[in-house]
């Protein structure tokens, strides 16, 4: 596993090579018991991507959340009175979320979670939560509300791990996850103060960090990602491959399948291959098809492209690690039961058995390594210690049905892909879950193969994964290309119209998302209708998301189309009046009906002047035809010009009359304009997935943010009260074992402060258990108050020698730095000199006059000389030493040479040459475009080269002066 860990961050290095940023982004793989979050920081010196780790220094956190005599507990914490207080410590919220009432209530019972729960205006779930003092406030949370607290913990640990703001994350979900479960993630990061780049399904994580380091040019290949995790199984059969190139180009347009591509900057979105490939990084995409191609900068062959297909992906929602745990639960309650006789069932009672399934979770992490496990709870109920043992035989017996269900997912993925068993390349185990043996077993016998493909971090996959398709969406981390990857829709969905006049037939019901339709997309559907109607979205009915009653997740009315119907419909329409429907698709797999526009398409004869008059087209008298597009954009001010904001396809007839000799010359225009009308959309939804409206979000983030608030002064309580345990420990040591503070304080001195520390000490263990921060800080800063001078006395006392020592040490070695300035640097100014040497005697006189005082007062009295003084007065004499050390060495003055009388008569010469008709090669060369020469000039001022003439020519031309 260590060398998996390396290889993989060796490729990270190479991935990110980028220039230095500050900004760093984040990703969450949030399950049903932990979460792992992953930052992707550039900053210098710290790995690009690195697993966050926690307080416990810990990989992994508990997804838990916990309320406590009106404190808030988070992770480790909450993990650590979940057995006492089950009641309080919320677990399993992911599984909750857009779950109705009902569902949420049987889930509880069947885990033995015993929470106050109420039924929301919604349908869903709130919890009833003592979130105030004891016998304080009581609270309604939603679930959405505690998975934002969760995710804020999570960001927290992202920023507390890379020391910068870490606000952009990419969050994985299980892709069985509907319209409802994603809405509410996206809300409940919200409420965290998390903008969510994009909710990635696990398995194409996964597939990412499979892919990224490997070649695929020599064949392409079939993998299965099998994933079983606390409470779900999945299987995703992903296609990898490698697209040749085509067409040569230095810079390629692409899709929207990858990111544009320039050869020149040897950055590029896919894995590229060829002889000269070794500089060139590699990367995957998902989903990617119909891929464009480059060639390679060096030799022009074509390259491939490595690239990844989500084929197809099943699951059971309600089988993973905590099914099989149930199930050990289960038998040593009756076993405990049995013990214990007179009818008692230790399933009534909340805390044993939260106590039982605490160890029973270690049980079977012992049985995965061993054939026999042991299980010891003490004071299980009733004051009664739980003993037993189990082997895993026994184990595999009471799961004996779960594990033909296991290889379900597997089955139904080859079925629906018609690949045969032999056609995979490898099937990847990702997942805790997937460490049982026997379930191992089943998967080798299953595959026939005696080897399962582990080239994964089963618990780090999926997040380290989902932190490269991170970086590649954030706009903050500059790499030196980035990772495209494109995701597919887990179900089928459509759109449905209902409304006064509309028959229900094909056209009003449409399949709008075809499962594993690529994300994100954009679809657009248009109606003939002139009434307001409502609009449907719901799933196909074959595949629901687990716990959904009804296939409908979204409702929406469309209103203003009758207005406008009404409005313009005594207009020559040239075709009837229609609306069209926009949607989108996101990133994170969430569909929503984006706007709806009516269409208005009316033909109007106009006047406006004829263009291209000639003599011949004057006196005719038939009429001109002709055809034109216009593409001008009106808007609406008033009845006669409509409302639009845009126009397409219009069409206008010209005809011509004859024109009078007196009159304006104008022909008539038949224009066809195409207008629209933006429509309202008011959200409808109703049910246990209704998204929670603005206002309740507002309420809610202020509720979290003032727990927040509280959550940070307890922090700082807590550091303050460790802060000022330690000293009172620290200070009572050394006064009591070190004899050196018997030379700087007195008897009752010590005494004093010892007497002051005990004081502190007991009301610390009293009535300091309860105090504030502002206390404690306030009894710290009384005892520094009566310390800090005796420890300054104490430091000094070892100080001053040492600072007296160097500041005489240094003055003797300034003397010889002047003596090698007289030889060496001459030039100095020997005032300057002067001044440095006058310093150096002031400042020994001065250490020699504070030493003596010092010397002659007590060492229980304030110092008379401090090292601080001496460090600063050194200090300033060897900057103004350094000063003077700089001073530069004059440059020698250079005399002017004489000119003799042929030198002076050469440059008559020369000057009489540059006046011709004819310039010089030279100075053709260093001619302006504009046909003036440059002067070259010395900078000395002066002639240093002689310049000899031209010979005069026998027949010499004329002169001839261009003016410039």
């Amino acid at each position: 596993m260590s060398l998996l860990k390396l290889g993989f961050g060796l490729v990270l290095l190479l991935l990110l090579n980028s220039i230095p940023s500050e900004s760093a982004v984040s990703s969450i793989d949030l399950g049903s018991e932990w979460i792992k979050v992953a930052v992707v920081n550039l900053k210098p010196g710290q790995t690009p991507i690195s697993i966050a780790i926690n307080e416990m220094s810990k990989r992994k956190t508990p997804a838990l959340v916990a309320f406590q005599s009106g404190t808030r507990l988070l992770g480790e914490e909450a993990l650590g009175i979940a057995a006492r207080y089950p009641d309080k410590v919320y677990s399993h919220l992911r599984d909750m979320l857009g779950k109705s009432y009902e569902k949420v209530k049987g889930f509880l019972e069947a885990m033995y979670l015993p929470y106050d729960v109420v039924k929301d205006s919604r349908g869903a779930v709130s919890f009833r939560v003592e979130d105030g003092d004891e016998g304080g406030n009581v609270g309604l949370y939603s679930v959405e509300e505690l998975l934002g607290m969760i995710l804020g913990f999570a960001g927290d640990l992202a920023e507390f791990h890379s020391k910068v703001v870490v606000k952009d994350a990419v969050v994985g979900v299980p892709a069985y996850f509907g319209q409802a479960e994603r809405r509410g993630l996206v809300q409940a990061a919200q409420l965290a103060g998390i903008n969510v780049l994009a909710l990635i399904n696990e398995h194409s994580g996964a597939a990412l960090q499979y892919g990224i380091d490997k070649d695929f040019s020599n064949g392409s290949r079939y993998v299965v990602f099998y994933d079983m995790g606390a409470s779900s199984t999945y299987a995703a059969l992903v296609y990898f491959s490698a697209y040749n190139a085509k067409e040569f180009g230095k810079t390629v347009s692409v899709n929207q399948f990858q990111e544009a591509v320039d050869p020149k900057k040897k950055y590029l979105t896919e894995k590229l291959h060829c002889g000269h490939s070794s500089y060139i990084k590699s990367v995957i995409v998902v989903a990617c098809s119909d891929l464009n191609h480059v060639i390679c900068v060096r030799c022009s062959s074509p390259l491939s492209y490595d690239s990844l297909d989500v084929k197809d992906v099943r699951w059971d929602p309600e089988l993973g690690g905590q099914t099989m745990e149930s199930r050990l639960v289960e038998y040593f309650a009756d076993e405990f039961n049995k013990q214990v006789g007179n009818g008692v069932d230790v399933r009534k009672f909340p805390k044993a058995m939260a106590k039982l399934k605490k160890q029973v979770k270690r049980t079977k992490e012992i049985l995965s390594a061993n054939t026999v496990a042991p299980i010891s709870v003490e004071s299980l109920y009733d004051d009664r210690d739980f003993r037993s043992t189990i082997t895993r035989e026994k184990f595999e017996e009471l799961c004996a049905d779960l594990w033909d269900r296991s290889l379900a997912p597997l089955k139904e993925v080859l079925k629906h892909s018609g690949l045969d068993l032999d056609e995979l390349y490898a099937v990847e185990l990702i997942g805790g879950a997937t460490r049982v043996p026997k379930l191992q077993a089943k998967l080798q016998e299953f595959l026939g193969k005696n080897e399962l493909d582990k080239h994964l971090d089963a618990d780090e996959a999926v997040v380290l994964g989902s932190s490269l398709h991170a970086a590649n969406l954030s706009d903050g981390i500059k790499l030196n290309r980035k990772l495209g990857m494109v995701d597919g829709s887990s179900y089928g969905l459509v759109v449905e119209l209902d409304g006064p006049d509309l028959l229900k037939d094909e056209s009003t019901r449409q399949l709008l998302v075809p499962r594993m339709r690529k994300l994100p997309s954009k679809m657009f559907r248009s109606i003939i209708h002139t009434k307001d109607f409502e609009v449907s979205l719901s799933y196909e009915p074959d595949l629901l998301p687990p716990g959904v009653t009804s296939p409908v997740f979204a409702q929406y009315s469309v209103s203003g189309l009758a207005d406008a119907s009404e409005k313009y419909s005594s207009r020559n329409l040239s075709s009837p009046i229609k609306a069209n429907l926009h949607f989108s698709l996101s990133r994170s797999g969430i569909l929503s009906l984006d706007r709806a526009d009516a269409v208005i398409e009316i033909s109007e004869w106009v006047e406006v002047p004829k263009k291209n008059l000639t003599v011949e087209n004057t006196t005719t008298t038939s009429p001109n035809i002709t055809l034109e597009t216009d593409t001008k954009n009106t808007t609406e001010e008033s009845d006669e010009k409509l409302n639009s904001d845009g126009v397409t396809d219009n069409t206008s007839i010209n005809v011509t009359e004859e024109p009078s000799t007196t009159e304006p010359i104008t022909e008539k225009k038949l224009k066809r304009r195409t207008f629209r009308v933006p429509l309202k959309i008011v959200e409808k939804t109703v049910g246990p997935g209704m998204p929670l409206s603005e206002e309740y979000l507002a309420q809610a983030k202020r509720k979290l943010e003032e727990l927040n608030e509280k959550d940070a002064e307890r922090r700082r309580t807590a550091e303050l009260k460790n802060t000022l345990e330690g000293y009172i420990y620290s200070t009572k040591e050394k006064l009591e074992t070190t004899e050196e503070f018997e030379k700087i304080s007195t008897d009752d001195e010590r005494k004093s402060f010892i007497e002051k520390l005990d004081e502190v000490q007991e009301w610390l263990y009293t009535d300091g258990e309860d105090a504030t921060a502002k206390e404690f800080q306030e009894r710290l800063d009384s005892l520094k108050a009566f310390g800090d001078p005796i420890f300054f006395r104490y430091k000094e006392l070892s100080a001053r020698p040492t600072a007296i020592e160097l500041a005489r040490k240094y003055i003797g070695e300034l003397q010889q730095i002047v003596q090698g300035w007289e030889t060496k640097k001459p030039w100095l100014p020997k005032d300057r000199v002067d001044e440095v040497v006058s310093d150096a005697d002031k400042l020994k006189s001065w250490l020699d006059e504070k030493e003596a005082e010092q010397k002659k007062a007590s060492g229980f009295s304030t110092p008379v000389l401090t090292s601080e003084e001496i460090y600063s007065k050194v200090l300033n004499l060897q900057d103004k030493v350094a000063s003077v050390n700089r001073i530069p060495k004059p440059k020698p003055k250079i005399e002017k040479p004489k000119k003799n009388k042929t030198e002076t008569s050469g440059d008559n010469t020369n000057s009489a040459d540059s006046t011709s008709g004819e310039t010089p090669e030279k100075e053709k060369q260093t001619t302006d475009s504009d046909g003036s020469a440059e002067e070259k000039i010395n900078p000395e001022g002066s002639a240093d080269e002689k310049i000899t003439p031209e010979p005069e020519k026998a027949n010499p031309e004329p002169e001839v002066h261009d003016e410039l």
